[in-house]
C-alpha cells in the first residue's frame, strides 16, 4: 500500500510541479513588456554573464530546475534569444555544483519556505488595485506551486 501512496504522491507532485511552470509561464507572456526584454537583454547580452549569471542564480535559487524551467517561460515569452538562453542555462548547470556546496552546509529544507510564494501571490492578487500589479500574481503562484511540486515528488522517492 505504501508503494501506492508514493506512486500518488509522485505523479502529483509533478502535476502541480506543470501546473506551476504552466503559471508562471501565463504570468511572465502578460507582464512581457519591451523595458522588461531591454533589462534581460542587457544582464544576458554577452555570453559570459550570461553563464555567470544562470550561475549566481542557480546558487541562490538552489533549484537548477527552476532556473531552466524560468529561462524557457523567457524564451517562450521572446524576452530572451536562444543563445542567451542556452548560455543561462549552462551556467546553472554550473551553479548546480554550487548548489551541492551550499546545500551540504545547510540543514533547512528551503523549498517548503519557497513555497509561501503561493501565499504571496494570493495576497497580491487579492488586495492589488492595479491590474499591472495583479498580473505579477500569477508568477508568484506558478513560483510557489513549482516549489511545492518539487518538494511532494522528492518526498514520494523517500
Amino acid at each position: 500500500m505504501d508503494i501506492v501512496i508514493s506512486f500518488v504522491s509522485l505523479l502529483s507532485g509533478l502535476s502541480i510541479f506543470m501546473v506551476g511552470i504552466k503559471q508562471m509561464s501565463s504570468g511572465l507572456e502578460k507582464i512581457s513588456t519591451s523595458r522588461m526584454q531591454k533589462g534581460l537583454s542587457k544582464v544576458s547580452n554577452n555570453r559570459f554573464v550570461s553563464f555567470g549569471f544562470g550561475t549566481f542564480i542557480t546558487a541562490i535559487m538552489q533549484s537548477s530546475t527552476l532556473v531552466t524551467v524560468m529561462t524557457i517561460s523567457f524564451l517562450n515569452a521572446n524576452l530572451l534569444t536562444l543563445f542567451q538562453g542556452i548560455a543561462i542555462i549552462l551556467g546553472a548547470n554550473i551553479g548546480t555544483t554550487l548548489t551541492a556546496v551550499i546545500s551540504s552546509f545547510a540543514t533547512v529544507d528551503y523549498a517548503i519556505f519557497l513555497s509561501l510564494f503561493v501565499l504571496v501571490g494570493i495576497l497580491i492578487d487579492m488586495f492589488a488595485k492595479k491590474k499591472s500589479i495583479k498580473r505579477i500574481s500569477s508568477i508568484f503562484i506558478g513560483f510557489g506551486l513549482i516549489f511545492i511540486g518539487l518538494n511532494l515528488a522528492s518526498e514520494a522517492f523517500k
